[in-house]
């Protein structure tokens, strides 16, 4: 259960060190002395510092402020338009009635801000009464000259969601609410009475409890602004057995806290160890699309945790050795590094103000790594299109690409976030891609099929390697006799149809060119998307003009090669019946299937691409390819029947 596995982590790595207690950001930390004498506002955070990225302007990184162990209080982290003041910490606008948000500098933004500062000054109050503490007191008597007229001035900078603390002069550096008087009056706050009413057992712990709390909220969660709930009841329709609000899903308050703490720990991408201590937690998620998060921990301690977003990214800058560079040739790490320690996946998306938990995976790292592997195995495939000019082009096929891929116009928004959360279930564990992904980069190729802009192509090689890796992986876990899997390059024995027709598109396409150059809209512009889909209706037509290219550019020095893509095209008509060229000449009926279906349709574009990448090889991969495929058709193998022709015969 995904419940207990994050309540587990948030153990594992002591997030909770008290349950009343929290870490936050403090951007600003007030400091009083005895009586509220106010003695200066300090920035916490650190300078922020310059980033130099090669061809691209210095970017400043934005200032960090320091993380304090403050009052967790349910109610202030569910805080949103309605007005709730902090334990003794809060916003401008409630410790000195400042208004900050350019937004909100109006008569009725200033009224409510010195209603806010009221009720912080109430609470602060409150809180001393019930303590008698003298620091508190002190941060009293400061609010009680704030609202005499005496408000300080505030640093330019100050964000209208930046945080202030007090500290107590002769404390040092100790926040007021670390007072021993104030945390035993904060503990008494949070203890709850018992109740009369029905007793619930946690979901998570099996502790008995009543009137659960609402949960607390998440923070940067993609895809919303603010914090929102993972789990929340506001309808009546969610409600079932006369159970009220969370009591349909019970969880106690230690158990959602250390889940919620656990989760903003998966998000955040420095999560603090303390507030005693400025070292950080390594990020442990990252981005998939626009408005979704991929999040992952182990109870381990493999080193594959940190290299994972790297790694799936194809990035060999951050990704050294040698022990994890081999997953990009589809090697899992050597046997003396198996670990078995759980492993586990959590993608989220957020939208509409709510949490999705779009789903979850338990797995061991030994088996991510392997199933990884078989990932970058499943995309191999030769690929068309040259890198960006003056980069070099990654291992393998990097997510973000294969993903862009498969969005409208390339960009990160449209990725789709559940085809996206399903690419990299099945990359880790090993599953089947789904089907919707082997449809959406079959409509994407047709869309995109006349762009040639390098990322365009770069796109194209993408889509291509989905595709292969979706039908590979589906006749792999369901043997069929039907199916093969799909090679990396050109295969001269796959005959079935799709895979022929979009090779055959491939020819036709380079014979075209060769007869009549660069044209506004090539063969491929203008019927690519009804040929992957309607053969019949459209390569009657093609093959027939294809013979007057060839008649076209037949002459001179362009003969020999002309008298390849001949050959060629009749090679191919042979496996769908067209085995005469006379047939074709004389308007006989031939074999092209009227229409394809969805897994030959990927077929047809791989074919196309293995047939467009082998018309370019160079002498050397051509002399390659053909020493490895030695029992290929003849027509496949030009320099072995050239250099037949050319030997000298025998006696």
């Amino acid at each position: 259960m995904i419940l207990q596995a994050l309540y587990k982590l948030a153990e594992q790595e002591q997030l909770i060190e008290d349950p009343d207690f929290e870490q936050r950001p403090i951007r600003f930390q007030v400091t009083v002395g005895p009586g509220g004498k106010f003695l200066g506002i300090q920035a916490t955070n650190s300078p922020p510092t310059t980033e130099e990225v090669k061809g691209k302007k210095p970017k400043k990184s934005k200032p960090q402020a320091k993380t304090f162990r403050v009052p967790l209080d349910a109610k202030y982290k569910a805080r949103t338009s309605g007005a709730y003041a902090g334990p003794l910490f809060d916003k401008a606008d409630y410790v000195f009635g400042i208004v900050i948000d350019p937004k909100d500098q109006t008569d009725k933004g200033r009224a409510r801000a010195l209603e806010r500062r009221d009720l912080f000054r109430s609470r602060v109050a409150e809180a001393y009464a019930a303590t008698n503490d003298e620091g508190v007191g002190a941060v009293l008597a400061f609010l009680e000259s704030v609202a005499a007229g005496n408000v300080p001035t505030l640093q330019e900078d100050t964000g209208p969601g930046d945080l202030f603390a007090f500290f107590y002069s002769p404390d040092a550096d100790l926040i007021v609410t670390d007072r021993p008087a104030v945390q035993a009056w904060w503990k008494k706050q949070r203890s709850k009475p018992a109740s009369d009413g029905p007793q619930l057992q946690c979901l998570v712990s099996g502790e008995q409890f009543s009137d659960p709390d609402l949960f607390p909220k998440i923070k940067r969660v993609p895809g919303v602004q603010g914090d929102i709930s993972l789990v929340s009841f506001n309808q009546s329709a969610f409600l079932s057995y006369g159970l009220d609000s969370n009591e349909n899903a019970p969880v106690s308050r230690n158990s959602a806290e250390a889940i919620a703490t656990a989760l903003n720990r998966l998000l955040h991408t420095a999560f603090p160890v303390s507030s005693q201590s400025s070292r950080t937690l390594p990020p442990r998620s990252f981005r998939i699309s626009d408005d979704t998060a991929f999040c992952y921990w182990s109870t381990g301690s493999s080193d594959f945790e940190n290299v994972l977003p790297w790694l799936i990214e194809a990035n060999p800058a951050e990704v050294k050795s040698e022990v994890w560079t081999r997953l990009w040739n589809g090697r899992p790490p050597a046997q003396e590094r198996v670990d078995l320690s759980p492993f586990y996946g959590l993608i989220i998306t957020g939208q509409t103000g709510r949490a999705i938990l779009r789903g979850w995976f338990e797995t061991t790292i030994q088996d991510a790594q392997a199933n990884m592997a078989q990932h970058f195995a499943d995309l191999k495939i030769v690929r068309n299109a040259p890198w960006k000019q003056g980069e070099e082009a990654p291992p393998a096929i990097p997510l973000r690409t294969l993903l862009e891929s498969i969005a409208a116009q390339g960009k990160q928004e449209n990725i789709p976030s559940a085809v996206a959360g399903d690419v990299i279930r099945a990359a880790l564990t090993g599953c089947l891609y789904p089907m919707s992904l082997l449809t959406r980069a079959v409509e994407r190729t047709r869309a995109e099929i006349g762009a040639d802009e390098w990322s365009d192509l770069q796109r194209r090689d993408a889509r291509a390697a989905l595709i292969k890796a979706v039908l590979n992986r589906k006749y792999r876990k369901n043997p069929s006799d039907q199916f093969k899997e799909v090679r990396d390059t050109m295969d001269a024995g796959n005959t079935h149809p799709g895979y022929i027709l979009g090779a055959l598109m491939a020819v036709l396409e380079r014979l075209q060119q060769e007869a009549l150059g660069d044209v506004n809209a090539s063969v491929v512009d203008k019927h690519f998307s009804g040929a992957s889909a309607a053969p019949r209706a459209t390569f009657d037509r093609l093959v027939r003009n294809a013979r007057h290219h060839a008649k076209k550019a037949a002459d001179g020095e362009k003969a020999g090669f002309i008298s390849n893509l001949e050959r060629l095209i009749d090679a191919l008509l042979i496996h769908i019946n067209v085995n005469d060229r006379e047939d074709v000449k004389k308007g006989r009926p031939i074999g092209f299937p009227i229409t394809l279906p969805i897994e030959e349709q990927g077929l047809f574009v791989i074919g196309y691409h293995h047939m467009r990448h082998w018309l370019w090889m160079n002498h050397e991969d051509r002399e390659a390819w053909e020493n490895a495929n030695a029992t290929a058709p003849s027509a496949f193998l030009w320099l072995t029947r050239k250099n037949r022709s050319a030997a000298p015969a025998q006696n």
